[in-house]
């Protein structure tokens, strides 16, 4: 998707910007290597399609039309996120800002081995601003990935938190998806990662050869992403590239709910709340289904609920507090808390079982106690009175 002759005179120019981008401080770059199994159980995003009569084909970059218009919304998902993006600056045909969908494949030249299986749902840019929104956090170490990037392509992130604040990604790895053409008889590596520190400090991509269709990502290792700001090339002309996202496994939390010292017979809801944080960051946003979650549950027979795309590691207090009256008689004993619990990659292993007791009330003091409670009161102040007139 590139016009060879813009790339013949860029080329020179990009290789000397690679060299300037080693000096600058930036996360570690990972490279696949052959039946690594690197994405093994990782989710791919979806691409929803346009159902709107006036985009027919859902604008797919094989069937065209090539531009959507600004503040057109293409919408996705990530397992249970939703997410969408949308372009800030209009398209100038034929070739200067369009984007698109783009439901392609992982990319060329990745490593056997390394389960990159299904075409992922993708947006195809070029030129301009354009915004993507999450409607929860995406799993940290999601992969957002940039698909055939060629010489004149790039890609500059800026990303913010789910409160608006925005996230510094010097800590976030790149991720080199093309790894077969890494080596020097291949040329040397086809595309570039660097750390731009600033305000707000980003992300940038960068092809620094004229090999198209290579493939290379950002690892977002902050636990509260919610949403990307991309910044396409602003000089030469291209087809596009197209991005996509690809999130680690995540594990599940079960919880199992009881009671006892109750009637045989009586039952009970207890909501459950788990709070799960990474790295001290809240994440309990990304859990499906959203807590409290509701169980019921007697002497016989436990409640149970299974919290998913939980993060691996994450860290996870539960709490259960029954919202059910007291049987005549009885009043509710101490809620229960389990945690925090390490979230671990085997599910079997992230199972906390919560148990509320039903118990007799504290006796309350007789009328004869609190007259001689009172008594005493009273003779304690006389001898006080007594005392001071000596």
């Amino acid at each position: 998707m590139l016009h060879r002759t813009t790339a013949k005179i860029l080329a020179a120019a990009l290789f000397s910007w690679a060299a300037l981008a080693g000096s600058i401080a930036q996360a570690a770059t990972v490279s696949l290597t052959a039946n690594g199994h690197y994405f093994q159980g990782w989710a791919l995003s979806n691409i929803k399609p346009i159902s709107d009569p006036s985009y027919p084909g859902g604008y797919n970059c094989f069937s065209g039309p090539a531009n959507l218009p600004p503040n057109y919304a293409i919408q996705g998902t990530l397992g249970p996120l939703n997410y969408e993006v949308t372009a800030l600056t209009p398209a100038v045909p034929p070739a200067d800002n369009q984007w698109q969908i783009c439901n392609w494949y992982w990319g060329s030249y990745i490593p056997a081995g390394n389960d990159t299986v299904g075409a992922p749902g993708s947006v195809n840019y070029n030129k301009g601003n354009y915004d993507i929104v999450a409607d929860r956090p995406f799993v940290p170490g999601t992969l957002m990935a940039f698909q055939d990037m060629d010489v004149v392509e790039s890609a500059l992130l800026t990303f913010k938190d789910c409160q608006g604040n925005t996230v510094d990604p010097a800590s976030f790895d790149t991720l080199v998806l093309s790894s077969d053409y890494q080596s020097p008889a291949n040329g040397g590596p086809m595309a570039s990662s660097q750390y731009v520190p600033g305000s707000p400090p980003a992300w940038r991509f960068m092809a620094q050869g004229g090999v198209p269709n290579v493939a290379i990502g950002v690892l977002m290792k902050a636990p509260n992403i919610c949403s990307i700001h991309l910044v396409g090339p602003t000089t030469g002309r291209s087809g596009g590239v197209a991005f996509y996202f690809a999130s680690p496994p995540a594990t599940t939390l079960t919880v199992n709910t009881g009671i006892t010292g109750g009637p045989a017979g009586f039952s009970a809801t207890l909501p459950v709340t788990p709070r799960c944080t990474v790295g001290g960051t809240d994440i309990t946003a990304m859990l499906t289904p959203q807590p409290p979650q509701d169980t019921t549950a007697s002497q016989s027979t436990p409640g149970q609920v299974v919290f998913n795309n939980v993060p691996i590691g994450a860290q996870c207090t539960v709490s259960a507090q029954s919202s059910t009256p007291a049987p005549q008689g009885l009043v509710w004993g101490p809620a229960p808390t389990a945690g925090p619990v390490t979230m671990d990659a085997d599910a079997s292993k992230n199972v906390v079982t919560l148990t509320q007791p039903l118990v007799q009330p504290a006796p309350v003091p007789t009328l004869d106690v609190w007259a001689l409670l009172a008594l005493a009161g009273l003779m304690s102040g006389a001898m006080a009175l007594r005392r001071r007139t000596r």
